[in-house]
């Protein structure tokens, strides 16, 4: 059952849109039994479906003796708290296109009995029909000048079956007039809210809200339009498409007219479904205090509790005692409880440990936040980014790209090592000898390079390693498919290792055989120069000479072929990240570049050389690389190994991890750091990954504009709400009228004692008007009422 205390612990369900007999001159027998006699059957069905506040609202008309009837069932009744007086007129309004008769379901406040019997009276009739002025509709002049007659304060809710940008207007739907006079609606604030039944209205509405920055005018909520009361809440004994998407209303508010007119006023107390509270488990259901003798038990919101009254009134004080005076120097603490004392209040009860999430004293923010680089500031800062980016894959990816390179270059090297090995060799006029006159002996033999192999084997193994603790490690989120491709892509890796194993182990097998052959070679060769004559010596020399020659000249060749003018290209690989949204803000953790691109690449290169320097891999070699490399180190024999050595560090360096706060597009993590913004604090508070708990802040307008707070503090404390309860002492209306607090606490005094007043906006009691409280205790208060409320006192 929806509350009917001081405050909302319940949100209410409504249904505006009901018909009766009443209406049987324009719906004829589909209303026939809606009489007083079968009020008990509306009345079984709304308990039924739990409907908490309801309005029967006839076509141009109103029985007294029907709302009577159903009203008179309330104090039986488990769910239903209040029945409304309403009318559902007919309204023309004039277009370019002639008159446009809208109905408008009228909702009129309850609490004056006599008004409200006026209401009949008030609508002119005519041989038993209402007594029209234009057509089947009463003119808008006519229709105010009714609501001036019975004198009552109405809320008033324009029937529009289609949503708003639809192409196809419905008849007597609020877009019907045009978009001219449509718009005039919405920018005047004509409605309170524009009713529907259709749920799957629901999208398009709020589509069209946000599509043409109608988020606060537009309001919508829902009304069954039941003409069948034993059919409730369907439109007639055959249910519609309608009827089966029809999703009812519910309003955080108290089920009384003020309660609704606040509701109507605040689109963020309309729901479709009862959920408005975070439904945190800790939260404080009430401040337990004695006052002058008496215990009082002060009623918390789960929502957003404000605490206003006059300065040096001991709000402040009172907020430390109820935290257990946690954080407040001792002798601040002796003052706020000798103050307590003196005014006769004490706490019976305290936040229970681990319920308060943060408590946000005066000036703490300012204070704390002043240097953002250390401290609180920046463990509240780290709360809100995601995980680190690891840049091993980028790494990784980067440095295959730059060993491309590097092997290019090696070859380079190495070619041109080759050229300078060739020397000049005079081939005598003739032979040492005719013909051999013993074996000349050759121990060249020419063996394959395991490196490659060897080097793809090295490459292999750390993938290998790589993919297998990346199983390990994230174990428990592998399906099992993942689990299968995962024992493919190894068995796959250990297969290319075991063949390129066995080539790299028969080619040194064939460098262990070509070992001994060359031994036993050289052995027979140092014996045979013992006898041999010295024109044989001349002629073995020259065969070395002439094959050692072409030997230089093959390898030349050889090295000239695998030159490859090499320069970066490669697809770009971009830096994933992940940003957690806060508010209006954008949380990023990043690398210090956005991708790996050839560029990039390039560049790390080029600073690591000197300017009007080149390292191409066409005709470099080893001393050109030595000379192009900035600063190389002496005593380092193999420059290749220097500039992968740089480069690895330029590229960490470039991959070092970053953080970024975006705001509208910019980067503003270097702005904060400068000075903690306290706006921009609510914005991170807002974040529901900062943790459960209550949270505490004393006046939190402080060092923040009206118009930040209008455009962005008050949606953020709203988010705040989402998720916990919160509470705050504040001096600003626009954090208690607008920001639609939950519930107000007001501390002041009457006849020299301190005295407590509490409860919703909406809340009324014989003692005070929680609204008029504001007005009268909050400097601009009354200002701030009178712009919500404008559209609410149409009467006056």
């Amino acid at each position: 059952m929806a509350s009917t205390g001081q405050i909302v612990q319940r949100p209410v369900k409504i249904d505006f849109h009901i018909h009766s007999a009443a209406s049987a001159h324009k719906d004829g027998q589909k209303v026939k039994d809606g009489t007083v006699e079968n009020i008990g059957v509306l009345f079984e069905k709304l308990e039924e479906y739990e409907v908490n506040m309801v309005a029967i609202t006839d076509h141009d008309c109103f029985d007294y003796s029907i709302y009577g009837a159903l009203r008179s069932k309330v104090d039986n009744a488990r769910f239903l708290q209040r029945v409304l007086p309403g009318v559902e007129f007919t309204v023309s309004f004039k277009t370019n296109e002639g008159s446009k008769p809208i109905h408008v379901v009228t909702i009129f406040d309850d609490r004056d009995e006599e008004a409200v019997k006026r209401i009949s009276t008030a609508i002119p009739f005519k041989d038993g029909k209402p007594n029209y002025d234009d057509g089947n509709a009463f003119t808008e002049d006519t229709y105010w000048g009714i609501i001036r007659d019975i004198g009552l304060d109405i809320v008033a809710i324009a029937h529009q079956k289609n949503s708003p940008g639809s192409a196809r207007t419905r008849t007597n739907d609020a877009n019907s007039v045009g978009e001219d006079l449509y718009n005039k609606f919405l920018f005047v604030e004509y409605f309170e809210a524009y009713e529907y039944k259709n749920r799957r209205n629901e999208l398009f509405n709020r589509s069209y809200a946000y599509t043409h920055d109608q988020q606060e005018q537009l309001r919508f909520i829902t009304g069954s339009d039941c003409h069948v009361w034993s059919v409730y809440p369907n439109y007639d004994t055959q249910p519609n498409q309608a009827d089966r998407n029809y999703a009812p209303t519910y309003l955080k508010c108290l089920p009384t007219f003020k309660g609704l007119a606040m509701a109507v006023t605040d689109i963020s107390r309309i729901k479709t479904v009862p959920s408005f509270f975070s439904g945190s488990t800790k939260a404080l259901g009430g401040i337990e205090i004695t006052l002058g003798g008496e215990n009082i038990t002060i009623p918390l919101s789960p929502g957003i509790n404000a605490i206003i009254g006059d300065n040096s009134i001991g709000k402040s004080s009172l907020l430390n005692a109820l935290n257990r005076f946690d954080g407040v120097k001792p002798t601040a603490k002796r003052g706020q409880e000798k103050y307590l004392a003196s005014v006769g209040l004490s706490l019976r009860t305290t936040i229970p440990d681990g319920h308060v999430l943060c408590f946000d004293g005066q000036e703490s923010i300012r204070e704390t936040f002043a240097k953002l680089s250390v401290g609180k500031a920046r463990k509240q800062l780290d709360k809100h980014f995601p995980a680190p980016i690891k840049p091993a894959p980028y790494k990784l990816y980067a440095m295959g790209q730059f060993n491309m390179y590097l092997q290019a270059l090696r070859r380079s090297c190495e070619y041109q090592e080759a050229l300078a090995s060739l020397y000049e060799y005079v081939i005598p006029a003739e032979r040492p000898l005719e013909a051999p006159e013993s074996v000349t002996f050759d121990k060249g033999i020419k063996l394959d390079d395991s490196s490659p192999h060897s080097g793809l084997i090295n490459d292999i193994t750390a993938s290998r390693i790589q993919l297998s603790n990346a199983a390990t490690l994230h174990e428990e989120v592998l399906t099992d498919d993942d689990k299968k491709d995962f024992d493919a892509a190894l068995a796959a890796l250990v297969r290319i290792t075991g063949r390129h194993q066995k080539v790299v182990s028969r080619i040194h097998l064939d460098g262990r055989v070509a070992n001994k052959v060359e031994e036993a070679v050289t052995e027979r060769e140092t014996a045979q120069n013992q006898v041999v004559t010295d024109a044989h010596k001349s002629q073995a020399e020259y065969q070395h000479s002439i094959d050692r020659i072409g030997g230089m000249v093959a390898d030349a060749v050889m090295h000239e072929r695998r030159l490859q003018d090499f320069s970066f290209d490669f697809e770009t690989m971009p830096v994933t990240v992940d940003p957690n949204p806060v508010g209006d803000l954008q949380f990023v953790c990043k690398l210090g570049v956005d991708a790996i691109t050839p560029k990039l690449l390039s560049s790390l290169i080029d600073g690591l050389i000197g300017k009007h320097k080149s390292l191409d891999t066409l005709t470099s070699s080893y001393e050109s690389v030595i000379d192009a490399i900035n600063n190389y180190p002496d005593g380092e024999e193999d420059p290749l190994s220097v500039l992968t050595t740089r480069f690895e560090s330029a590229l960490d360096e470039k991959l070092q991890l970053a953080k970024s706060i975006i705001r509208e597009g910019d980067d503003v993590y270097n702005e904060l750091s400068q000075g903690y913004n306290a706006q921009m604090y609510f914005a991170l508070m807002a974040d529901s990954s900062v943790g459960d708990g209550i949270y505490i802040v004393d006046q939190p307008e402080d060092q923040i504009s009206q118009k930040a707070i209008k455009e962005t503090v008050l949606r953020e404390f709203r988010d705040i709400a989402s998720s916990r309860q919160v509470i705050l002492i504040t001096h600003n209306p626009q954090f208690i009228v607008n920001l639609d607090v939950d519930n107000v606490i007001f501390i002041g005094k009457k006849d020299g004692a301190l005295c407590i007043r509490s409860g919703a906006l909406e809340y009324e009691c014989d003692e005070y008007s929680m609204l008029e409280t504001v007005a009268e205790n909050i400097e601009g208060g009354l200002d701030t009422i009178q712009r919500r409320m404008k559209r609410y006192e149409k009467a006056g």
